[in-house]
């Protein structure tokens, strides 16, 4: 018994022992290797580029308060402009409306009455003009004339009531995503007057990169450059220069680097990023931009 527990303590050390010689002998784990993007340029000048909208945000309300009656559209949604966004309760309005054009009718009526009996009047003078009285006449042009002007009130009443039904459509000013709906169906809009019933946004991004003060010498407003996603070298855009705002400002976006100096100041230039990518960009993200330049004559 004795004998066989020796033995088998035996082997288990021994088993131990080659697996830690064939283990000394595996060649160490190697690193992935961080896939480094192509640059697109031989010479250019870097940058980190941030996205954000292109205009500001507009926030909308009805034009008249009132219950919120249709929601078209949903959040992050991009629309064209004129596209109708909400409606507030028009049943009064369309109340009003019924009542304009039972005048309307009304007033038809009177003028069709008061034409008919100018065009006999004016009959019979022609026939008789001596056995119709000159006041009756005038009297009944008088009476047309009255008719003509009241049913063109009442037209221009009914016009009204249909515009006023119309402004309670509200409806996109701009081609522009939809970055908040603040109101829903069946609450008042008087709730949401501080942060408008919608809030609207620019659909298309621009990207401000900072331009290291030590590189701007090299930098040329209108010279080409491509936004590489971080991380992910192969997925790429091309940017069109917008503007350039002059100031240098203090960096306030840090890499944390060891190599990176905190007191650096940036020159922003902003870029407006193509439409034509196949992957989604969000408010917010940051990209490596490679801007086009020439080598510099002086560095050997």
């Amino acid at each position: 018994m004795k004998l066989s527990r020796i033995l088998l303590l035996s082997l288990i050390s021994l088993a131990v022992g080659i697996t830690a010689i064939l283990y000394s002998e595996m060649p160490p784990p190697t690193a992935k290797p961080i896939l480094q993007p192509k640059l697109p340029f031989t010479d250019f000048v870097y940058g980190v580029g941030t996205v954000e909208p292109h205009g500001r945000s507009v926030r909308l309300n009805p034009n008249t308060t009132g219950i919120i009656k249709k929601m078209w559209v949903q959040v992050g949604e991009i629309v064209p402009q004129g596209t109708p966004l909400f409606q507030v309760d028009d049943a009064q309005l369309l109340t009003q409306l019924n009542v304009t054009e039972k005048a309307l009718e009304l007033k038809q009526k009177k003028l069709n009455s008061a034409q008919h009996s100018y065009n006999f009047i004016q009959d019979l003078n022609g026939t008789a003009p001596e056995a119709l009285p000159k006041k009756e006449l005038i009297s009944t042009r008088d009476a047309l004339k009255e008719a003509q002007a009241e049913l063109a009130m009442a037209m221009s009443e009914r016009e009204a009531a249909e515009e006023r039904i119309q402004l309670t459509i509200i409806k996109a000013p701009f081609q522009a995503q939809i970055l908040s709906i603040n109101c829903r169906v069946g609450q008042n809009s008087d709730a949401c007057l501080s942060n408008g019933v919608i809030e609207l946004g620019d659909s298309t991004h621009n990207l401000r990169v900072n331009i290291d003060e030590f590189d701007v010498y090299r930098f040329k407003p209108n010279s080409k450059a491509v936004a590489v996603v971080q991380g992910h070298p192969k997925l790429s855009i091309p940017l069109v220069f917008d503007h350039l705002e002059p100031a240098l400002k203090p960096k306030t976006q840090l890499s944390s680097k060891t190599t990176e100096r905190t007191d650096t100041r940036v020159l922003q230039a902003v870029y407006r990023i193509e439409s034509s990518q196949t992957f989604p960009v969000y408010v917010g993200q940051r990209f490596d931009v490679y801007i086009q330049s020439q080598a510099p004559s002086d560095e050997k």
